[in-house]
């Protein structure tokens, strides 16, 4: 203004600064609270203390619930508007938390900024997460939700070469081509995890992959050549056997009056025969079970009551008396713990103070000596895994 003295134009602007701090202090008061408890503001190895991810996390909150996002300077009229500069911040401490990632992207992709939060979660499974199978499962979806199934493709593929193998990855991989229309990509996915699980993992997932085969695809028989794959590379894995029946019985009716055996029955059959036979890979509890199974079979499905009598032939013939409850391991039934003295010491009353060894029960009697040791060896290891009587024996 012209003709103002220096003293005037000092009020005058004074007066604006003042009013211009005065309104900076009341806008980030909240978020000045919020930041006071932080003092982790830099990257480090060691985890975030769980009072600072909380801090952070209210944070965070209250960010994405103002109005206009984060914005540097409310005054400046070419303000820039950062909606990730406080989730840019948290990540600084907070990198090795894989829900900060994941709620990053999302709070991008909910405005509708999928490049930034594919950059994110490029960040997240390229750099801090890449030997993590969720993260990288986490960004193969956002891909194909996005239309990256080649991306996607390749975050499977890095997943399943994670050791040890893992079978959501290579599940992840088969589904992925599932829903893009590739059977070929999906029974290539099943054939790469029949080579890479082992044990209780390998027989879940061929147990699916039948299903999958039997219900999507029509074709059965590709499911049971997928299993006994399995089972040649782990013949003494009994759950494989199991899903193997599974898969052979689920086509299998009961057989009208008059009519014959029906090719679904005769394959469980020859099934059960070659689990029960006498070079079996199967332990003889397994063995046990399976002839439970094809008595259940045979009664339940067979046209012939000849089929019956000559099983059970064949089992009096195997010297096995099968019931019920023959399904359930011996081993699997706590035997009751013996009795106490007073200094600590077990006894067996029944046994005369424990001198006296006792006779072999009837089902005892009907086995060899070897065979008797083989099963004892067989509980022995399920008690171990088991942990019955831990904790009741005084530690010496």
């Amino acid at each position: 203004m012209r003709g103002e003295d220096e003293g005037a134009r000092k009020l005058r602007v004074y007066a604006l600064l003042e009013a211009r701090y005065h309104f900076y202090v009341a806008f980030h008061a909240p978020r000045r609270a919020l930041e006071e408890p932080i003092r982790r503001r830099y990257y480090h190895v060691a985890p975030l203390p769980a009072a600072e991810l909380a801090a952070w996390r209210r944070l965070l909150s209250w960010g994405a619930e103002q109005p206009t996002g984060h914005v540097c300077d409310p005054l400046e009229p070419r303000a820039e508007v950062l909606p990730s500069f406080t989730y840019e911040r948290c990540l600084l401490p907070g990198a090795s938390v894989r829900s900060l990632w994941k709620e990053y992207a999302l709070f991008l992709e909910g405005k509708g900024a999928v490049e930034d939060a594919r950059g994110v979660l490029a960040r997240a499974s390229g750099v801090f997460f890449r030997d993590c199978a969720p993260m990288l499962l986490y960004h193969a979806q956002f891909e194909e939700a996005h239309g990256g199934l080649d991306a996607a493709r390749a975050l499977c593929a890095a997943t399943c070469a994670l050791p040890p193998p893992a079978i959501d990855a290579y599940l992840a991989a088969a589904n992925l081509e599932r829903r893009a229309g590739n059977t070929d990509g999906m029974r290539a996915s099943f054939a790469a995890a029949v080579d890479a699980l082992r044990g209780e993992p390998l027989a879940a997932l061929v147990r699916h992959a039948a299903a999958v085969e039997r219900k999507l695809c029509g074709d059965h028989a590709r499911g049971v050549a997928l299993i006994e794959s399995a089972i040649a590379r782990e013949p003494a894995n009994e759950l494989l056997w199991d899903a193997a029946l599974e898969c052979a019985t689920s086509a299998v009716v009961p057989a009208a009056a008059g009519a014959g055996d029906s090719p679904a029955y005769q394959a469980a059959a020859a099934l059960l025969e070659r689990m029960i036979a006498a070079d079996s890979p199967l332990p003889p509890p397994a063995r046990r079970r399976a002839w439970l199974r094809y008595q259940r079979l045979v009664d339940d499905y067979a046209g012939s009551v000849d089929a019956m009598r000559a099983l059970k032939r064949s089992r009096d013939e195997a010297g096995l008396e099968l019931t019920l409850d023959s399904e359930v391991p011996e081993s699997a039934v706590p035997k009751p713990l013996p009795k106490r003295k007073p200094n600590g010491m077990s006894v067996d009353v029944s046994m005369g103070g424990g001198a006296a060894q006792p006779s072999p029960s009837p089902q005892q009697a009907q086995y060899t000596p070897e065979q008797l040791a083989q099963y004892q060896q067989y509980y022995a290891q399920y008690y171990q895994q088991q942990g019955y009587g831990q904790g009741y024996y005084p530690q010496q």
